[in-house]
């Protein structure tokens, strides 16, 4: 029987990275073949993410392993970038880290040779999606873990769309009429879109190339299920678009809440939810 390896490359943010190591446990569960590397691309002082994945360590899950990619000689210029551009802060992260990883990469490959294994491709996390370069110098495929839902995607795939439509200067401005967005049955009126896209020097080029990394890899895999966003999902089979994969929804249903900000949030939701008819 032939294995398979996997390298997972999730956020350490708590939205990104309970979900993935849901996933990532789904996976081996599915099939005996598969095992996975969860290469972690820590930022300093995140004890959420630092206790969160002591616990999953902790527990020993079978094929899958996990490595830390982190240079402690790099920390105050990711600090320090990330206070000042959303888009410098991520141009230092993959400076930083791709090395990393490539090596990382190199021993794990060398490894999987005395063991009979084949690497058959990342998983990379929507905020490390810079890193899908990686792949291809290893002519390996890349795939996508978006945690957010499939209008999300939409909006990535129209911006690729829009952009090779509009004249001038490509950010969104407030004088725009709704948009027309497929995966949305409604028009989109422009104060529910990300402000990212109406910064045209910091946040929209930031979008567009993450877009465009989308455009680029194997699959992208949606934390949702086709009966919550039936019309977004099928509006996906048009365009040239990538395949996607709906595989949720994946939650930790016994993570414990850490802080009393996730407590307030809790009763806060909770609340609304009780109130609906």
């Amino acid at each position: 029987m032939k294995k398979a390896k996997l390298i997972f490359v999730p956020s350490t943010s708590k939205g990104h990275l309970i979900p993935v190591l849901e996933f990532a446990k789904r996976l081996v569960d599915h099939d005996d073949r598969i095992s996975i590397s969860v290469v972690f691309v820590k930022l300093p002082s995140d004890p959420f993410a630092d206790a969160y994945i002591e616990s999953v360590k902790a527990s020993k899950l079978d094929r899958i392993d996990f490595m830390d990619v982190f240079q402690q000689q790099h920390c105050h210029s990711i600090v320090d970038n990330h206070s000042q551009s959303i888009q410098d802060h991520v141009n230092v992260v993959r400076e930083i880290h791709t090395p990393l990883l490539k090596d990382f990469v190199v021993d794990l490959l060398s490894r999987s040779r005395l063991d009979s294994v084949t690497f058959v491709g990342f998983v990379f996390d929507l905020l490390f999606v810079s890193l899908v370069d990686v792949a291809r110098e290893f002519n390996v495929p890349s795939y996508i873990f978006l945690t957010a839902n499939a209008g999300c995607l939409s909006l990535f795939f129209h911006l690729m769309t829009r952009q090779g439509e509009i004249r001038g200067s490509p950010e969104f401005k407030q004088s725009d009429p709704d948009q027309l967005i497929p995966g949305f049955i409604n028009p989109v009126p422009l104060n529910v879109l990300p402000s990212a896209l109406f910064d045209k020097d910091n946040g929209y080029p930031l979008l567009m190339m993450t877009a465009q990394k989308f455009k680029a890899v194997k699959g992208i895999v949606v934390n949702t299920f086709e009966e919550l966003e039936p019309y977004a999902i099928s509006s996906f089979s048009d365009h040239g678009n990538p395949p996607v994969y709906p595989v949720g929804p994946v939650l930790d249903i016994n993570c414990k809440l850490h802080t009393k900000f996730d407590l307030a949030q809790r009763e806060k939701v909770m609340k609304w939810l009780n109130e609906q008819p």
